[in-house]
């Protein structure tokens, strides 16, 4: 069995939570180890986020240091299993001058295209990466799929045990998808990739509640599209691979700095 290693982590992403057969709730973490001689991707799963007392609730660009190791369960080059009871928080990066704290680690790893980063994913095997798209088409939903029946058991039995995480995770019934062109793409051509980032999901809800439905709708569209897209934006997208179709990849997050350079419009 590989051994524990030490490392630290620059929070980037945190995917919504979903209800896995084997670890119950939890969710999918990525960042840049920030302890390597240059930025290196890193995903933690699973993260048990919503059981873990509140000193080690991290919010995205925290820096962590923890326990990982490899396992053979997730077989993906940046892939870690963390050891959860270690997390420690060391600090914060905020926004303030443009970013200017977060592009040091994020520049160094971006790639020309998502059309690049999906060949890099045949050659070397990588599934994590940043890049800006060229034109932001759209942001469309469809409905998505109700939580399975053993998914709710599963849930079920974590309430048996007092688990915090049993309680409030309420499913989102939509698939936001991002429909955009990257500097590869031809004219006709584009891509379109589910969003699963904890932060639309959680939007979603909190419009909801204040707004209605078909309100809470428009206002993410307008916040992830409008606004984060805008041409006042330096928009990237953070992207990561499905562990079985290595070749799919969805969008988790985006990094929206002020733009700071003139580049053509986005939308």
């Amino acid at each position: 069995m590989p051994e524990w290693e030490t490392i630290e982590l620059l929070v980037t992403v945190k995917a919504y939570p979903v209800v896995s057969d084997m670890h119950g709730e939890c969710v999918c973490v990525a960042g840049i180890r920030t302890d390597s001689p240059t930025p290196a991707w890193a995903r933690l799963f699973p993260v048990p986020f919503r059981d873990l007392p509140y000193p080690q609730r991290f919010k995205k660009y925290d820096i962590l240091r923890l326990r990982v190791r490899r396992t053979s369960s997730d077989t993906r080059p940046e892939s870690y299993l963390p050891d959860a009871n270690s997390i420690r928080v060391l600090s914060h990066l905020d926004s303030k001058r443009d970013w200017s704290k977060r592009r040091p680690y994020v520049d160094p790893l971006r790639a020309p295209s998502m059309c690049a980063i999906q060949s890099a994913q045949v050659e070397s095997g990588i599934s994590l990466g940043v890049f800006r798209p060229r034109r932001v088409l759209d942001l469309v939903w469809e409905a998505a799929e109700p939580r399975s029946t053993r998914q709710q058991a599963k849930l079920d039995q974590l309430s048996l045990f007092d688990s915090p995480s049993a309680e409030g995770l309420e499913e989102i019934p939509y698939k936001f998808r991002y429909r955009y062109q990257c500097e590869d793409c031809t004219a006709n051509d584009s891509h379109q990739q589910r969003v699963l980032d904890w932060e639309i999901g959680q939007a979603y809800r909190s419009w909801r509640t204040e707004y209605g439905e078909e309100r809470a709708l428009r206002a993410v569209r307008k916040r992830w599209l409008f606004e984060m897209a805008s041409a006042a934006k330096d928009l990237h997208f953070f992207v990561g691979n499905i562990a079985r179709f290595p070749r799919s990849f969805c969008v988790l997050g985006c990094f929206y700095p002020p733009l700071r350079t003139s580049t053509a419009p986005m939308f």
